[in-house]
């Protein structure tokens, strides 16, 4: 993993400064064409609550995880049903089949990666009746994303990537019935204001969820605060209030009424001459529950979900059963009962909840840490499986040059069936239990396998749009044949263990940087090379460029795994990527070595390392103690560890720390070696100190030239075990001089910043029996600290190095597909292939309301002159899901306990032929423009 140090400065996109041979954004996906019906679904299919009644919103559901015990495809399948009794093929059959015996029935469905899987084996006639089940709205998509995504490692590109993916297939099938008005976040281990906010933009009238910390539920519980208006952005204001209600008994049936062949639940026996009858005890049962659930509510509709993990796969136990529940306790009702069920949907409680016109609590914070206990606080999957996380990373950069690319070279849709490949992978990633390292390894290997296909498809999207771009970029008819025949891309995945097998078994190679930015940017480049010899780079203009050897760190050696001749790094400056364009660099091996000036700690010398502005490194000779400075401020860093609680988990105090939960053994950690052996190397642009802590964790520290930031590169592993103590290694910043009143902030999926205050919640007292593991908090892409004296440091973790170009002909090019440079406060999110002659765009403003005085306020841009490859015939805006128009969208308005209530629906006229677009602060505005090629 690579941290770079910032100050001073605010990186919204981060993630998009990115170290490639090929280098790239996150973006977003697709929608389809938008279709217009008068169908009885949404809430013209709800039904009527009655008056003077507890209105029991019945919600029959299945929660299926793409992917967790078992791989997504032995879900779907119901193979290896020792590992777990579940085929998600089988939901669905069954499900399907009971809603068509009874119109009364309903039945929501999340996960559209699964459904998308049934839906393309059916045939006509089937497909013919889901649609009818649809637009009648008996079936009810919720969530609509291609998988339930996590919140707290997930950046926010990805997940709006994912949901859109989603969204598209369900809007291209179903049309505005195929809809989802509600977001469905039951199983997630925590949740963001981001994820909040991107939920809201995309027209939900509210959320769901079933987790929140253990005091926080109690807390509300006694309050009846389970409800309230998340105000889930300061910068966008009361457009990203979304109403979010907490499930009463997480995502499950009320204790005793599962009625699925997966539970051991009493069925309801309504024989009255059987000896079993128990249809009146179960009624009295089930109403008592429904009592005590009403009291936590405000309303008198509540929600009362009947399902659980793959639920239903034998649906016709479960519907008869409820139908003789429904029948039993609405009977009830001629002695007196106020309680009244019915089969509903979430969006159904949602508008029955709204006509009360009560008014709700509002919460402006977030939802983590996660705790189930006093003992669990599942902060332990945000660094789960780091090397299945930086993967996902690279593979959201190389899906926005697919896409990019895609567009911008105008390909033929011949290419789509390989892009989608990809836009799948990337989405099933980022399920709750994928990118968060909480599957089991087997699962885990698939994942990876999943992704690796997802690389190899979008490699030949790439190949063609660069052999396109190259063809129209140069007129010599040679080079146009030998592009036409032989281009072909070559992806080094391994840069990040300093491994490209084309660099180092060829004397002679281009490079090609991308850079996804709407901006020019600057970037030092690292090759692995087999021997310290010099190297000849010449720039796109032929002019020869500095370069500089640097020798690889020696414990990347010992990785079992890499297989690579490389013992050293090249490295060169690219100044002045183009904005959303490319770069081309001519590699050549020269005749002569270039030996790396090392540096030779002597006693009684102290030497240094850096420059002020990127900081400065003093090594005493006689210690082989560091002290670092970054401007002026004295920092310290050093890598420590906790020892993982061990226990067998029956009970609260004997929870083990594992993939989920994070539990050291106690308070202080142990520091692994306050004085590691050192090796220090100099040169024209970077100057590294190499640390050996022991034989498992070592550190490359470089300072750039001109560079205003500190890499720190570590290796951590394999961690022993022979001791039978699991290891908690944290990397610790220590600046001194910087005063932070135990505050520090942390991102939210990359966007907006959150402040954290040290063992306080600002929704609820908290009190910590776990200490350390209870001030975890999740970050996507930065941490910072700052005084009052307003210097601020930031950790920022880097994204992906991935890919290398090689190609015959040697042709060194520039290519740009931007006219001119946008501000650096906008952002092009997103570039993708929507239809033929459409692209979608989306535009961010990527500044905060406080965050700097040039760029927190609004933005202007004429779109007509972005684009250098296509001339903008018509523009219209859509959703943030692109599945519906923006003049569509209508939210429910809900009341605040402040009495405050607003208008959430924002009314643009969609823009035709107007080119002058206006951003705020935070905001994403996502359009479908028609083109013409140039």
């Amino acid at each position: 993993t690579t941290f770079l140090l910032q100050w001073m400065t605010w990186h919204r996109n981060v993630i998009m400064l990115i170290n490639l041979i090929f280098v790239f954004q996150v973006g977003a996906v697709v929608l389809c064409s938008i279709i217009k019906d008068k169908n009885k679904c949404g809430f013209n299919s709800c039904p009527k609550p009655k008056k003077g009644f507890i209105n029991v919103h019945m919600v029959p559901h299945t929660h299926d995880d793409v992917g967790w015990l078992k791989t997504v495809d032995q879900y779907y399948y119901g193979s290896h049903s020792k590992i777990q009794q579940a085929g998600v093929q089988y939901i669905i059959d069954s499900v399907v089949q009971e809603l068509l015996y009874d119109e009364n029935k309903r039945f929501v469905f999340v996960e559209t990666a699964f459904f998308w899987k049934w839906w393309k084996k059916q045939n006509d006639h089937i497909r013919h009746q889901v649609k009818q089940l649809v637009n009648n709205g008996r079936l009810e998509f919720i969530g609509g994303g291609w998988v339930m995504h996590d919140e707290a490692v997930t950046h926010y590109q990805s997940i709006i990537d994912q949901m859109t993916w989603g969204l598209r297939m369900l809007n291209e099938t179903f049309g505005n019935c195929g809809i989802p008005k509600v977001g469905w976040q039951i199983d997630p281990f925590g949740h963001s204001k981001e994820s909040a906010s991107i939920m809201s933009r995309l027209g939900f009238d509210g959320l769901f969820f079933g987790r929140l910390d253990y005091e926080d539920k109690l807390k509300r519980l006694a309050n009846k605060t389970l409800e309230m208006i998340w105000e889930s952005s300061q910068n966008i204001g009361f457009r990203g209030d979304l109403f979010t209600s907490v499930l009463y008994n997480h995502y499950s049936a009320p204790s005793g009424f599962c009625f699925d062949i997966l539970c051991n639940d009493e069925p309801i026996i309504d024989d009255i001459q059987s000896s079993d009858y128990n249809e009146e005890k179960r009624a009295q049962d089930f109403m008592s529950k429904i009592k005590m659930q009403s009291m936590f509510y405000k309303g008198k509709n509540i929600i009362v979900v009947m399902g659980d993990d793959f639920n239903y796969q034998a649906a016709h136990i479960n519907f008869g059963n409820m139908d003789k529940l429904i029948n039993a306790v609405n009977r009830q009702q001629s002695n007196g009962s106020v309680i009244n069920l019915f089969y509903s949907t979430p969006s159904c409680y949602l508008k029955a909840l709204n006509n009360e016109q009560i008014q709700f609590p509002t919460k402006n914070d977030d939802f983590f840490p996660y705790s189930s206990d006093p003992h669990s606080f599942w902060s332990g999957y945000y660094t789960s499986r780091p090397t299945i996380k930086y993967f996902e990373r690279i593979g959201n950069n190389f899906l926005q040059v697919c896409k990019q690319l895609y567009s911008v070279a105008n390909l033929n849709f011949t290419n789509l069936i390989h892009l989608n490949k990809m836009r799948e992978s990337m989405a099933i990633m980022q399920h709750h239990d994928a990118i968060t390292g909480t599957e089991k390894q087997a699962v885990a290997f698939d994942y990876a396998r999943i992704l690796n296909n997802g690389f190899t498809e979008c490699k030949n999207v790439t190949n063609n749009a660069l052999r396109k771009l190259i063809m129209n970029l140069t007129s010599n008819v040679n080079v146009k044949n030998n592009a036409e025949m032989s281009f072909s891309l070559n992806l080094c995945l391994l840069l990040n263990i300093s491994v490209c097998e084309i660099t180092e078994s060829n004397e002679k190679f281009v490079v090609t940087l991308y850079n996804p930015l709407s901006r020019p940017v600057k970037h030092y480049v690292r090759i692995p090379i087999s021997q310290e010899w010099d190297y000849i780079v010449h720039d796109h203009k032929g002019q020869k460029l500095q370069t500089q050897i640097v020798p690889i760190h020696s414990s990347l050696f010992n990785i079992p795994e890499r297989i690579s001749k490389a013992n050293f790094e090249l490295i060169f400056i690219a100044n002045n990527i183009p904005p959303l364009g490319f770069s081309s660099y001519h590699i050549s091996k020269a005749s002569t070595r270039q030996n790396s000036k090392q540096i030779v700690l002597e006693t009684g010398f102290t030497y240094t390392i850096g420059h002020r502005k990127g900081g400065i490194i003093n090594i005493n000779g006689s210690t082989g103690r560091m002290d670092i400075q970054l401007m002026d401020i004295p920092l310290e860093q050093n890598f420590w560890y906790y020892n993982s609680f061990s226990g067998n988990n029956g009970e609260f105090r004997n929870r083990s720390s594992g993939a989920y939960i994070f539990r050291p053994t106690n308070s202080d950690p142990e520091i692994i070696n306050p004085l590691p052996k050192i090796r220090g190397f100099k040169g024209p642009l970077v100057e590294e100190i190499h640390q050996e802590f022991n034989e498992w964790t070592s550190q490359v520290i470089r300072v750039y030239k001109d560079a205003d930031f500190m890499e720190f590169n570590w290796l951590i592993g394999p961690i022993p075990i022979e001791d039978k103590e699991g290891k908690e290694i944290i990397s610790c910043f220590k600046f001194y001089n910087i005063t932070s009143n135990n505050k520090f902030y942390t991102d939210s999926n990359g966007r907006e910043m959150v402040e954290r205050t040290l063992n306080f919640r600002p929704s609820y007292k908290v009190n910590l029996e776990e200490k350390v593991a209870g001030n975890y908090y999740p970050a996507t892409t930065r941490v910072t600290i700052k005084d009052n004296n307003c210097t601020q440091y930031s950790v920022i973790t880097d994204r992906a190095q991935g890919v290398t170009s090689r190609f015959d002909g040697q042709v060194e090019l520039m290519f740009s597909a931007l006219k001119s440079v946008l501000s650096n406060c906008i952002q092009i999110l997103t570039l993708e292939p929507w239809k033929e002659n459409s692209i979608l765009l989306r535009l961010e403003h990527i500044a905060e309301k406080n965050d700097d005085i040039r760029c927190s306020k609004t933005i202007t841009l004429n779109i007509e002159e972005i684009f250098k490859p296509f001339t903008i015939l018509s523009i219209k805006e859509t959703n943030l899901g692109s599945n519906q128009w923006i003049e569509d969208v209508t939210r429910l308005v809900w009341y605040k306990e402040s009495n405050e209530m607003k208008d959430y629906v924002r009314h643009y006229s969609s823009v035709y032929n107007l080119p002058e677009i206006s951003l705020n602060p935070m905001e994403i505005r996502t359009f479908i423009i028609e083109v013409i090629f140039n």
